[in-house]
């Protein structure tokens, strides 16, 4: 069966890498640290690499009472797909 492994980074966590692995109707979410890359570097016999696609949200950071409010618009390989909105309790 063919699983597919998306890899993100987030800038806010820079020592953390988060994957979702996909096999079948199962969804794996994972956190792991910075050496996750190196070891999905030697598994290329398991798992192959697609293109990379960079998908990027910039914008301003807004804290009110207890959130924490992120604007960002998105973009694709520098090219703008749309407008991200997060909430956050702290």
């Amino acid at each position: 069966p063919q699983r597919t492994l998306h890899v993100l980074h987030n800038s806010e966590q820079p020592a953390s890498v988060f994957s979702i692995l996909e096999s079948g109707n199962k969804t794996i979410p994972l956190v792991a640290d910075g050496l996750f890359d190196l070891l999905m570097n030697k598994m290329t016999s398991i798992y192959t690499s697609k293109k990379q696609t960079k998908i990027e949200s910039k914008g301003p950071r807004f804290e009110i009472g207890d959130f924490c409010v992120k604007l960002g618009s998105v973009t694709m390989s520098q090219n703008f797909k749309g407008v991200l909105v997060e909430a956050i309790i702290s």
